[in-house]
């Protein structure tokens, strides 16, 4: 690109760049229809080379772009798979400890009742009796 070139390219990227104020300096300082026809080719130049190298840079980074979403996809899935074992891990480990429960309050009444035979039975029986007794005398 020329020196010309990269002056505009330069005005044009500024962040304070003003069009109208760009057009007006630019109708004051052209000799005429030739002097803007030219100028006019210099900008439609610079167009088509940042459009040229945009489509560059989007065909650089299709592939790249393209694998990416790959990954992306695998991963959704393995993801999603994850939670799906993780959810049924959960559920075991949850029959898991209801079973234990439910065992251990067994074991633990068999215990009981083997340690203590006579006051449990007895006081089953205790606890009848009290209760005729007390609705019965009172």
């Amino acid at each position: 690109m020329s020196e010309t070139g990269n002056r505009l390219r330069k005005l044009l990227e500024s962040p304070n760049f003003d069009p109208q104020n760009y057009v007006k300096q630019l109708s004051q300082q052209s000799d005429g229809d030739r002097d803007l026809q030219e100028h006019r080719q210099k900008i439609q130049n610079l167009a088509d080379e940042t459009a040229q190298n945009l489509k560059k840079n989007v065909y650089k980074n299709y592939r790249q772009f393209i694998e990416t979403a790959k990954e992306i996809s695998y991963l959704e899935s393995e993801m999603y798979q994850l939670s799906h074992i993780l959810t049924e891990q959960k559920s075991i480990m949850e029959s898991i400890t209801q079973a234990l429960l439910s065992t251990d309050k067994d074991e633990t009444s068999k215990e009981m009742q083997a340690a203590f035979p006579k006051e449990t039975e007895g006081g089953e029986a205790e606890d009848a009796h009290l209760t005729a007794g007390e609705s019965g005398g009172g």
